[in-house]
């Protein structure tokens, strides 16, 4: 169960920095003024939450490996 909790945390935490990276990945600067813009654009925020999910897993198996060989660290 323990386990459980621990990749759903890994899971939310992904997801939330793959959200950051896409909305930080639609700001751009203009050349010569001095302000920030967000051209939204869902390609992005798709792109990054597929980057984020496939860390997710990767983290996951490794997390189950290591749980399945009893591994000290694997629930930290």
């Amino acid at each position: 169960m323990a386990l459980l909790r621990k990749l759903i945390s890994d899971t939310v935490t992904f997801t939330l920095y793959g959200v950051a990276v896409g909305i930080g990945m639609m700001i751009t600067h203009e050349p010569g003024s001095n302000e920030f813009l967000l051209h939204w654009d869902t390609s992005k925020i798709f792109y990054a939450l597929v980057g984020s999910t496939f860390t997710a897993v990767m983290v996951g198996f490794i997390r189950w490996y290591m749980w399945r060989r009893s591994h000290p660290q694997a629930l930290d």
